[in-house]
């Protein structure tokens, strides 16, 4: 993969942050901070599945501090039909770096890939869009707003003692 984005200074992903790899690894010169979520989506339509893919190039000299959600050194992932396996101390020790483990089905297989192939492998992402992205409060709004679509207005009223003539009569 050639490109990427270069951070000249240090680099630190929040827990709602997602580093998204697109045309390359993300270098950074400073000290780096993970959190949040990888998405590896465009680096699943590669038209050849590497055996490493660098995903964070820390060209500093500490160590890289922190992990994506759900991808502790060593955890494995899925990317179409390869499995990779993660590392936050691949090429020259402070590196976030996948590595591929098992790889799918050889080219000159005999069995052409179908489309239950294609759906059988997990999706890219790390984490689900509801856990990272904007959770559980636009259920409750959206909710909320069908409940006050729903009732009439007039069962908001002040009660059947209201007193006729304006607001402060007597």
């Amino acid at each position: 993969m050639a490109g990427g984005l270069t951070v000249s200074g240090d680099y630190a992903q929040s827990a709602q942050g997602e580093l998204v790899l697109r045309d390359g690894p993300l270098k950074v010169t400073g000290g780096v901070r993970l959190a949040g979520d990888l998405d590896l989506a465009t680096a699943a339509t590669a038209p050849a599945s590497p055996r490493r893919i660098t995903v964070l190039d820390h060209r500093g000299r500490a160590k890289t501090t922190g992990t994506f959600t759900g991808l502790k050194e060593g955890e494995n992932l899925q990317l179409d039909d390869t499995t990779y396996r993660i590392s936050h101390r691949g090429g020259d020790g402070n590196d976030v770096v996948l590595t591929a483990v098992t790889g799918g089905p050889s080219p000159t297989s005999d069995r052409p890939r179908t489309a239950a192939d294609t759906l059988a492998s997990p999706a890219p992402r790390t984490t689900s869009t509801a856990a990272s992205g904007l959770g559980w409060w636009p259920y409750v709004l959206s909710a909320g707003l069908l409940v006050g679509l729903a009732v009439p207005a007039t069962r908001f009223g002040r009660g059947r003692r209201r007193r006729r003539g304006g607001r402060h009569a007597a």
